[in-house]
C-alpha cells in the first residue's frame, strides 16, 4: 500500500517488513469490518485498515515515526519514514508530532522548519516543544539569540515538571546565567525537582558538587537555609529517598523485561 499525503510523498511506510514486525511483536489488534462486515487483523495489513489508521490515529504514526527516528523495537533506523509519519500525524495536529518533525528538520540542519514545528507543539502546550524552543534561543539556533525568552520557557516548561528544563532552570539559579538571579537555594531547589521526576542522577550530584564548592568560596546562605547537599537535612533525606525510589523502579522495570 502507498501513502497519498498533501506532501506528493509516495513512501510504502506501513507495509515496511519492519513495521509488520513491529505490529506483531507488540501483539497489536486492528479490526476494521468493511462493507462486506469482513474482520481483518494485523496481520493481513488490509489498506482500508491503514486509511482508518492515518486518517484518525496520529498517536500511532506518531509511534512509528518514532521507531523509525529512534531505530528502536526492532525497526531500523530511517529519518526519511520518520519524518513523513510525523507529517502526516503533525497535519492532524498532534503536538508530539509536531515536536518530533521538529528534531527530524532539527537534524537535518533545517534549523528554520524545526523551530516553525517546535513552535506549533509549544503553542499546544507541550513541554518538550517549549523546552527545545528554550534551547534554540538560548545557543540562537535558527533564531536570534534571546535570553529572556530562552529563561522565560524554561520557566513554563518547569511548570509542567518536565525534568530537563527544571535542571536547566536550576543552571540558571546557580551562575546567574540567561538573566536569571543567581540564587543557590533556588538552584538546589530546580535540582531536587528535577531528580524527583526522573533526571539523571549523576549529573544531579555533580552540579552539587559544584553547589558545595560555590559555597566554600564564601557563599553560606543555602546552608543557613538547610540546604547542604553533604549534611543531613531534610531536603537532602528527601531527595536521596527519591533517588533510591526511582532506581528501585527501574530495576524492577529491567526485571519485568527479562520476564
Amino acid at each position: 500500500m502507498t501513502i497519498e499525503t498533501s506532501h506528493d510523498s509516495k513512501l510504502s511506510i506501513l507495509e515496511h517488513t519492519d513495521i509488520q514486525q513491529f505490529f506483531s511483536g507488540h501483539a497489536f489488534y486492528l479490526l476494521y469490518i468493511d462493507s462486506n462486515n469482513t474482520e481483518y487483523t494485523n496481520s493481513s495489513f488490509h489498506p482500508d485498515v491503514w486509511n482508518h489508521l492515518i486518517s484518525n490515529v496520529p498517536e500511532l504514526l506518531t509511534m512509528i515515526g518514532f521507531c523509525y527516528y529512534t531505530g528502536r523495537s526492532g525497526v531500523k533506523q530511517n529519518l526519511t519514514y520518520a519524518l513523513e509519519c510525523f507529517k502526516i500525524a503533525a497535519d492532524q495536529l498532534f503536538p508530539p508530532a509536531q515536536y518530533f518533525l521538529g528534531l527530524c528538520y532539527d537534524r537535518m540542519n533545517r534549523l528554520g522548519l524545526a523551530v516553525m514545528h517546535y513552535q506549533d507543539a509549544a503553542g499546544r502546550h507541550f513541554a518538550p516543544a517549549i523546552y527545545a524552543l528554550a534551547q534554540c534561543y538560548k545557543n540562537g539556533k535558527g533564531m536570534n539569540e534571546n535570553n529572556e525568552k530562552a529563561f522565560a520557557l524554561y520557566k513554563m516548561a518547569a511548570l509542567q515538571k518536565y525534568a530537563p528544563a527544571l535542571y536547566q532552570l536550576g543552571t540558571c539559579y546557580q551562575y546567574g546565567t540567561l538573566g536569571a538571579p543567581k540564587n543557590l537555594i533556588e538552584a538546589r531547589k530546580m535540582f531536587a525537582a528535577a531528580a524527583g521526576q526522573g533526571y539523571d542522577m549523576k549529573t544531579i550530584e555533580i552540579s552539587y558538587k559544584r553547589l558545595n564548592e560555590q559555597e566554600k568560596m564564601g557563599d553560606t546562605q543555602s546552608k543557613k537555609k538547610g540546604w547542604f547537599w553533604g549534611g543531613k537535612t531534610t531536603q537532602t533525606r528527601r531527595l536521596q529517598r527519591t533517588h533510591k525510589a526511582i532506581s528501585r523502579q527501574r530495576h524492577q522495570t529491567r526485571s519485568k523485561k527479562k520476564l
